[in-house]
């Protein structure tokens, strides 16, 4: 976002009105909240938003662009620094810490004075709980999150990778022996495009690091480990997120999957399931996702052993060198590479998965080389889809989960409606192509 949309959404802050009593109680509260420097606390004010701390500060320079607005509250001695939000602008800071960046979590308190909980959180992977303000005048897709967990096979450093990709409902892992840098996780994160992966936390210490991992049993070889993981997912954009060892429990993965994958046929996937160092990453991002608590996800995903492509380390450099390409405030800049060219919100998803996962069968590109051929060649065609048939044309994928959890609303509807009046138009303008790949097309 510009520092011209911040000053357009964030005109003037609402005034912090509070007695004495209640803004001493809130005081007090707050400062005995746990500390965390990922975390960002809003609160309902009935009207407006306030948020304290040192993230008042970093919403009255990055988005007021002064910290004029900062108020200060309770005792003189013993202040805390506070700045307010007016809906419009809250909308904008969560966009910005969830959206665009990829290095916070968010809470949402009701309540007063010393009375407050948590009725809504989030983070890069998982934005249901506000995707009301992330998307409300924009189309957007849910999140890819992983799971990542190690162990040693035959005194060799064993990683193992499980995902979920909930736009396309699709379930995937797989495990592979690591060098101490980690290169090949690396290339499988950039790969994956994860906004945040859940590793598991130690008992003593939060290390990601598993205690049979250390060759030498020290904290100097954990330390080292740890470090070279953060930096890991540091390089790529991604949050890691510590969650217990229990989340990698593969006890109950055969059952939860019966549940979610389509047919609930789990014979078929033994391949995924004899590998209990990917499985037990699989059992951990399902509990993230918590995919099990949405009836409408049960039957619907795909489960499948993913593929590297031979060469973990070296493959996937386009897409790696794009996602890593960002702004100064180090948001991804994919749009930028492709000149906004975007006729609809599914164009750029399908990119994004042609850049992700590249075709390896030889018919399969021979074909898709044929499809972009004729575009190329027959710009009547080309120009008639993008400009009358395609432009503005609603993101019925999303549409269609929005119906799915019951969601959708008239206008929803109405869209749904528009873009199926258009399917006989488009599939008219294929059928006037007159090229070499006339009867592929018209096939397809």
């Amino acid at each position: 976002m510009t520092d011209q949309g911040h000053e357009q959404v964030a005109t003037a802050a609402p005034d912090f009105q509070l007695d004495e009593r209640t803004e001493k109680g809130f005081v007090q509260w707050y400062k005995a909240l746990p500390q965390d420097a990922q975390l960002v606390r809003f609160f309902d004010r009935k009207g407006y938003y306030s948020v304290h701390g040192d993230n008042a500060f970093f919403v009255a320079r990055q988005f007021y662009k002064t910290t004029a607005v900062v108020k200060y509250h309770g005792n003189p001695k013993d202040q805390l620094p506070g700045v307010t939000l007016n809906r419009n602008l809250l909308e904008s800071v969560l966009r910005e810490l969830l959206l665009e960046g990829a290095g916070h979590t968010v809470e949402l308190y009701e309540g007063s004075g010393s009375s407050w909980r948590v009725v809504r959180s989030a983070s890069p992977g998982r934005l249901t709980d506000f995707e009301e303000e992330l998307f409300k005048n924009s189309d957007g897709d849910a999140p890819t999150v992983m799971a990542v967990t190690l162990s040693m096979v035959d005194s060799q450093r064993q990683v193992g990778v499980a995902y979920v990709e909930a736009s396309s409902r699709s379930l995937g892992c797989c495990e592979f022996v690591d060098d101490d840098q980690f290169c090949g996780l690396e290339a499988l994160v950039v790969q994956l495009g994860a906004k945040e992966c859940v590793v598991p936390k130690l008992e003593a210490k939060e290390c990601v690091v598993p205690k049979d991992l250390m060759e030498g049993g020290g904290s100097a070889a954990e330390n080292a480990d740890l470090r070279r993981l953060k930096d890991v997912f540091a390089r790529c954009g991604t949050m890691a997120t510590a969650r217990p060892r229990s989340f990698f429990s593969n006890k109950n993965v055969e059952t939860d999957m019966a549940r979610l994958i389509k047919g609930g046929n789990i014979e078929q996937h033994a391949d995924v399931l004899e590998r209990k160092t990917a499985t037990s990453c699989l059992a951990a991002v399902v509990a993230f996702a918590e995919l099990l608590s949405d009836p409408t996800n049960h039957g619907r995903y795909n489960l499948s052993l993913y593929d590297q492509g031979g060469d973990a380390n070296n493959s996937f450099s386009l897409y790696g060198l794009m996602n890593r390409a960002r702004t100064p405030m180090g948001k991804r800049k994919l749009k930028s590479h492709t000149n906004s060219r975007f006729a609809s919100a599914m164009d750029e998803r399908e990119l994004k998965v042609w850049l992700k996962q590249p075709l390896v069968k030889l018919e399969d590109i021979t074909v898709r080389h044929d499809v972009v051929q004729a575009f190329v060649n027959d710009s009547e065609m080309r120009e008639r889809l993008r400009d009358q048939h395609l432009r503005g044309y609603p993101d019925v994928e999303r549409m269609a989960r929005k119906l799915e959890t019951k969601k959708a609303t008239l206008q929803d509807l109405c869209q749904l409606y528009r873009a199926s009046a258009k399917l006989k138009l488009v599939e008219d303008c294929f059928r006037c192509h007159e090229g070499p790949g006339a009867a592929m097309l018209c096939s397809r």
